[in-house]
């Protein structure tokens, strides 16, 4: 790299750097007077060179284990982000879907038909007056029993017809009130297949009709 020096040598012995038949460079011993080096000498050059390619190739590796943690840390982080940001927006979603619901008074209900579980969300649970605390096996053995016993026929079939079928069907019924009287309900559902083409749930929404009647 410099002329200056490099016109002073007299004498070099030049070594390779070479780790498992891979060469990663040379290492050089200069004098500025001629006195040849000794096979001594080139041992020793070679001993050295040996190691120094060793530590070489193990800080390579050492770096680019930092490197690969550091993008792999980079990847997280942004992938960490990137659902942060999904759970939050469909967070957002469910809080205006809930409000929306509520405003609208509409209820939500879901049928997992896989794990025989009912949920109803709130205002599904205020217009068929169940208890908001019910628990999912409550609601799954005592909800048709809140329908007008004249109607909980006409549910099941309307049901069956869903499940057969897969289009979204509007089903009307009564419920019965704990403080007496009716109230009319207008249930539209539809039908979720798994990827074998088996039934597992069942979704829809209800509203209160009752003024309609």
């Amino acid at each position: 790299d410099s002329p200056a020096t490099a016109q002073k040598i007299r004498t070099w012995l030049g070594v390779p750097l070479t780790w498992k038949n891979k060469t990663l460079g040379q290492i050089a011993f200069d004098r500025w007077r001629i006195e040849p080096f000794q096979p001594d000498d080139l041992r020793l050059a070679t001993i050295i060179a040996t190691h120094a390619a060793g530590a070489i190739e193990r800080i390579r590796l050492h770096v680019q284990v930092l490197e690969s943690n550091e993008q792999l840390e980079a990847r997280v982080a942004q992938r960490t982000a990137e659902i942060e940001q999904a759970q939050t927006a469909i967070r957002n979603l469910a809080e205006r879907l809930e409000l929306a619901t509520h405003t609208a008074g509409i209820g939500v209900w879901d049928y997992d038909m896989v794990n025989k579980a009912v949920y109803l969300d709130q205002n599904t649970l205020r217009l068929l007056k169940l208890p908001i605390d019910a628990s999912p096996d409550d609601l799954y053995a005592h909800w048709l029993d809140c329908v007008h016993p004249e109607d909980r026929r006409w549910v099941r079939a309307s049901a069956a017809a869903i499940h057969s079928d897969e289009q979204l069907r509007d089903i009307h019924f009564r419920v019965l009130l704990p403080e007496g009287g009716e109230r009319h309900l207008r249930s539209t559902g539809a039908v979720i297949r798994g990827p074998d083409g088996s039934t597992r749930r069942m979704i829809g929404v209800c509203s209160d009709v009752t003024s309609e009647w």
